[in-house]
Order: C-alpha cells, then sequence, then structure tokens
C-alpha cells in the first residue's frame, strides 16, 4: 500500500459571516454620520470619486478611485464626506475573528489588478445575487442571497474575499520584507504584465509586446504567467477588458458605442457580442441590473 504525505490546510483569515455587500453611487451633498459600534469588520472600496472619511480619534482618510480602507469592529469613522462631484462605493461588512488589526484597521490601500478584479466580481455578486434585507428605518440591514441565489455562491463570496485579505497581507509583507526570492520576483513581473495590459485596454496588444515590456521572452513569458495565473495571457487581457466595461456601466457616463472604442473593441457590435459570450448578458442587460435589480 502506498502511503502519500498529508499537508493539513489551516484557514489564515477565516470570514465567518458576510453582513453586507451593496453598492452605491452617492452625489456631492451626501454625508452619512456612522455608528462606530458594529462589531464587525467594514471594507469600504471606492470606485470612482473621493471620499473622506473621518475618524473617532480626530484624523481623517482620503480615499479616491482604485482605493479603499478597512475599520475593525468597534472602531468606525465618526463621518463620511463626498470630496468629488459623485462617487461610486462598495461596502463589505464581513466577519472575520482572525483578521490582524495593526494591518488592517483605518489603512488605505491602493489596489493593484488583480485585487481590483476580485471587487470587480463581488460587485457583480452583490448585483445579481443579493438584495437588501429591509429598506425600513426599523428594519434588519445587510444584505441576504436572493431566492434564486446558486448553493455555492456564499463559498465562492467567502474564497474571493479572503483570498483578497490574504492578497493584501501578503503584499504588504513582502514589502515590509523586500524580499528577493525567485518566487517573489516572478510575481513582481506578472504584476507588471498586468498593470501593463490594465494601462493599455484600448490598444491591441501582443502577447510579443507585453513579454517586451518586462523584459522575458516571449516563450517564457507565455508559460510564466500561465503557471501563475492559470489563464492564458490573452484570456487574462480580455477578462480585463470585460471587468472594465462593467466598471464603464456602472459609471453610468458612457455610451455602450464609446466603451467599444474605450477599450479597443473594432466595433460595438463585437463589443456587445464578446460582453455576452464572457458574462452571459448584454450590456444593456447588465445595466439594468445593475441600476434596476
Amino acid at each position: 500500500m502506498l502511503i502519500y504525505n498529508e499537508v493539513e490546510l489551516k484557514e489564515y483569515f477565516p470570514v465567518t459571516h458576510i453582513i453586507e455587500l451593496l453598492y452605491r453611487g452617492l452625489p456631492k451633498q451626501h454625508s452619512k454620520e456612522s455608528k462606530p459600534s458594529v462589531d464587525f469588520w467594514c471594507l469600504y472600496y471606492v470606485e470612482r470619486g473621493q471620499i473622506c472619511f473621518h475618524t473617532m480619534d480626530g484624523n481623517s482618510v482620503t480615499v479616491s478611485t482604485g482605493e479603499g480602507v478597512f475599520f475593525a469592529p468597534e472602531r468606525g469613522f465618526r463621518s463620511l464626506e463626498i470630496l468629488s462631484e459623485r462617487a461610486n462605493l462598495f461596502t463589505v461588512f464581513f466577519r472575520c475573528p482572525t483578521l490582524d488589526e495593526d494591518a488592517f484597521h483605518q489603512k488605505k490601500h491602493k489596489f493593484n489588478t488583480t485585487e481590483r478584479m476580485i471587487l470587480s466580481s463581488l460587485i457583480t455578486a452583490s448585483h445579481v445575487h443579493f438584495e437588501r434585507h429591509s429598506n425600513l428605518p426599523d428594519g434588519p440591514k445587510g444584505s441576504k442571497p436572493k431566492a434564486d441565489a446558486p448553493p455555492y455562491l456564499l463559498h465562492t463570496v467567502k474564497a474571493s474575499l479572503e483570498y483578497l485579505l490574504l492578497l493584501i497581507y501578503q503584499n504588504k509583507d513582502k514589502r515590509e520584507k523586500h524580499e528577493k526570492t525567485p518566487a517573489h520576483q516572478t510575481s513582481m513581473l506578472v504584476n507588471m504584465a498586468t498593470e501593463y495590459m490594465y494601462a493599455n485596454l484600448d490598444k491591441k496588444l501582443s502577447v510579443r509586446k507585453i513579454a517586451t515590456h518586462v523584459k522575458m521572452s516571449e516563450s517564457n513569458f507565455r508559460a510564466t504567467f500561465k503557471k501563475h495565473t492559470k489563464q492564458s495571457v490573452m484570456e487574462y487581457f480580455h477578462m480585463l477588458k470585460i471587468e472594465q466595461a462593467k466598471v464603464m456601466i456602472r459609471k453610468n457616463v458612457y455610451t455602450q458605442g464609446e466603451i467599444a472604442t474605450l477599450l479597443g473593441y473594432s466595433s460595438e457590435s463585437y463589443f456587445c457580442r464578446h460582453f455576452k459570450q464572457k458574462t452571459g448578458m448584454t450590456p444593456s442587460e447588465y445595466a439594468r441590473l445593475v441600476f434596476y435589480g
């Protein structure tokens, strides 16, 4: 009988409860007094605009597009203020008993491409599969899965959020230790490639051009990227385009034709076909889901 070594898997930052997943647009005149006594973690991600969080200790944290801030249980902010004409804010309330307060509480974080994609998938899940418990002042608060949500939904949300927390913590740890291991160097090269793709979503990039940017041979880059991301270079690039298209639709300031042009599609019809192929719905259907539920 063969004997196999078994490695026990332990949870590092286990998310035990999801309390709210909520995406909303806020006008400049909006301000909100918070209740700092909540006993769960709060993540506020600004997808568009700029928001100032006035903290309980008399300081403030200003969060701009692509950034977010965490608040630990019982240590929330005093009020928030919209500094831009409009802001799109995604809130995630969750319980994670072992999350490192020193590493996360009141820390502003600029999300990289991979982290933004995780957040975008959570935003989509909040639109498609979640609804508010109650809009009544004295009713229950937070989000709940819709009746027709798939049975694996909460496990997917849990895994995505835990992965996001680990990425943030891992990247912070690496920056502090200034790691120079081969694995870290590979991770840095892949991050450099994904950031380059994200900055050039309007272009028709080739694998060779991306490989040249990160100073690798095309064949080595293809293999390294696939091993690190589990996707081919072009699959990942097209996924970035679709996720950015969702962001632009949620901003509600672009026509479908403008989105197609800004993302480098040859025509609006090709963009719509590609969007439906990847998401199962047309851009118009996605927009209706976002704005009307």
